[in-house]
């Protein structure tokens, strides 16, 4: 599971990458096109858009690899271990609820979208919303790895919910 989980988040890793390479050099040729030939593109800033929302959601799949989401944990810490395991698997299985909302959601969405072009480029509305589900299934995949298959790294403070 942990080689399907890593070489889905290398991939969007990837992705994230070259949507950041693609903003930049939209963006770049913008400005040339627009200040220095006085002629503007008409899809650049659509195209910025789109990248960004997916360097976003693909970017929120990779932190939820790292357990890099900011989170309150003053009370948990006052309660004894096996408390603090009971709280975070319940939180953690209320996060896995709104990722599958999302993907489930965010599915519809694209797929409700794919006749709608897009103002510019007339692309289907469909495949920018598809960064939504795709990327919660990604932090879906990234949490249940995270809850079963806990890295065993040296000062790494998380732990598997079913040791002791």
């Amino acid at each position: 599971m942990r080689r399907l989980v890593e070489a889905v988040n290398w991939g969007a890793e990837v992705l994230v990458r070259i949507f950041l390479v693609v903003m930049v050099i939209t963006v770049f040729t913008q400005v040339i096109f627009r200040f220095v030939l006085q002629q503007p593109l008409s899809w650049s800033e659509e195209v910025a858009r789109y990248v960004c929302v997916g360097i976003i959601w693909m970017g929120a799949a990779a932190v939820v690899r790292e357990d890099g989401h900011p989170g309150m944990d003053l009370l948990t810490r006052s309660l004894p271990p096996a408390w603090q395991r009971g709280v975070q698997l319940l939180v953690n299985l209320m996060v896995a609820a709104t990722f599958v909302t999302v993907a489930v959601t965010g599915s519809q969405l694209a797929y409700g979208n794919m006749t709608q072009p897009s103002p510019a480029m007339e692309l289907p509305m469909g495949i920018p919303y598809a960064a939504i589900p795709l990327s919660a299934v990604i932090m879906l995949l990234n949490l249940i790895c995270y809850v079963f298959f806990p890295k065993k790294v040296e000062g790494d403070r998380r732990r598997s919910y079913f040791s002791t």
